[in-house]
């Protein structure tokens, strides 16, 4: 199975094990319950798409930011240091100035990493 295809299976398996509409407390039970690439995935999957929408400043201003620890021990394990430095530095920013700039540094970064094909690696292989 190629790398889009295996994505999309397992976001289906996501979309069925994390409904949408779960309240905070449910969605977290239910996250510690996936396996770890299903985890892995979906904390990515957040990150990207919050960061698309507005920056570091929405992710960590959406609910989805309280997973900012696991997220960058997930880009961690999949390789991804450099974005994981920033997203740890993000972590403690104050003030929306910071998270701009940071925002800048993180989209770097996820070049430099190669982010994407090292997801891509990392769910085909564990």
């Amino acid at each position: 199975m190629d790398p889009a295809e295996l994505q999309n299976v397992l976001l289906d398996e996501l979309r069925t094990r994390m409904p949408a509409g779960a309240d905070e407390h449910a969605e977290d039970d239910r996250l510690a319950e996936l396996a770890p690439r299903l985890r892995t995935l979906w904390l990515l999957d957040w990150l990207d798409f919050e960061v698309a929408q507005g920056g570091l400043e929405a992710y960590f201003t959406n609910s989805h930011g309280r997973h900012a620890s696991l997220a960058v021990a997930a880009l961690r394990d999949i390789g991804a240091t450099t974005m994981a430095s920033v997203l740890d530095t993000a972590r403690s920013a104050a003030g929306r100035a910071a998270l701009r700039a940071l925002t800048d540094r993180f989209e770097e970064a996820a070049e430099t990493d190669g982010w994407g094909d090292k997801l891509d690696t990392y769910l085909a292989n564990a």
